[in-house]
């Protein structure tokens, strides 16, 4: 499992003065914080003290019940720093390289088996550590940082899982939203890297914080492509909702799917681009399946003297790997 997390708008609370579990969403100085009322306490929560909560609640529970699986990091905010499991310095892509697909993808794949050595219940320290030195400056190279995470995650086993949390629309390098004239150009660039995570068997899911603009229609290609999911929450249940994405285990990748139907029959509402033998038999390549995945299809009669039949067959073949 992957974690990766946007900077723009994750900031430090300047106040901090007891705890609390109820938590009203108020701008303060341009930073987003959330505060709770308790008497004559109040508390400033901020975005990254919230995503620190769920990130080690779940890293916790990690440790204990599957020490020995390996989890990373990756941060971006002007620059995409890949920190894998906090063992070795990380990786660092600025400037120009932010714009070179290519690129990219060499550098993660050539520092990739030393970034992620160590499992869960060695680099538990370490991935907490990263993540508290985070300070918020600059822009958002989200495109950047979810290619090199999915190039980071397909190097370990098949069924691996990639989680983009965010608040902030993507604004620097490849993948950059801020342009309305650039969505096709971006969208082409997600869906590139959807295919790539679905070529490895990577579930990419992607977590947006409710209220802020962060173009999840096109985002959303890549979690489409990899049947992952796309979450929007209030910053205090990211420890609930990142629980929930980690417990829709990958129970299998490579899937594909044919529905063999009689010839009395024919599917409808399907892309003609899988539908064979004069719209009877359906055949497509579903990729990774969780414990929570649906897939289902509609049939009609092709013609009324078909309703006379007392049975009509139904063949469904499955095929994973």
């Amino acid at each position: 499992v992957f974690f990766f997390q946007a900077e723009d708008g994750i900031r430090d609370a300047q106040e901090s003065r007891g705890l609390g579990d109820v938590y009203k969403r108020q701008g303060l100085y341009n930073q987003q914080q959330f505060t709770h009322y308790s008497g004559q306490n109040v508390t400033h929560i901020s975005r990254k003290q919230c995503v620190l909560a769920a990130i080690e609640t779940q890293l916790a529970e990690f440790k204990v019940m599957c020490p020995n699986r390996k989890v990373g990091l990756v941060t971006f905010n002007d620059e995409v720093v890949i920190s894998g499991d906090g063992f070795k310095q990380p990786l660092i892509i600025a400037g120009d390289k932010l714009n070179k697909f290519e690129e990219i993808v060499d550098i993660v794949g050539k520092g990739s088996s030393e970034l992620m050595s160590q499992p869960i219940i060695s680099s538990y320290e370490s991935l907490i550590n990263q993540f508290k030195k985070l300070q918020e400056k600059g822009q958002t190279a989200l495109g950047p940082a979810l290619l090199a995470s999915v190039i980071l995650a397909s190097k370990g086993n098949p069924g691996s899982s990639v989680i983009l949390c965010t608040d902030g629309l993507s604004n620097r390098g490849l993948g950059d939203l801020s342009i309305s004239d650039n969505d096709d150009t971006a969208l082409q660039f997600y869906t590139r890297v959807g295919q790539v995570a679905k070529d490895n068997h990577l579930v990419v899911s992607l977590i947006t914080i409710a209220g802020e603009q962060c173009k999840t229609d096109i985002l959303s290609q890549v979690v489409d492509l990899t049947n992952g999911n796309v979450t929007r929450v209030n910053p205090k249940d990211l420890g609930k909702d990142f629980a929930e994405i980690l417990k829709d285990e990958i129970i299998a990748t490579g899937v594909e799917i044919e529905v063999q139907l009689h010839c009395g029959l024919k599917f409808a509402e399907e892309n003609p681009a899988f539908l064979l033998n004069e719209g009877t038999l359906f055949k497509k390549a579903i990729g990774n399946v969780t414990l929570s995945s649906e897939y289902a299809f509609q049939y009609r009669l092709k013609e009324d003297e078909e309703m006379a039949r007392d049975k009509i067959d139904l063949q469904l073949s499955l095929i994973h790997i």
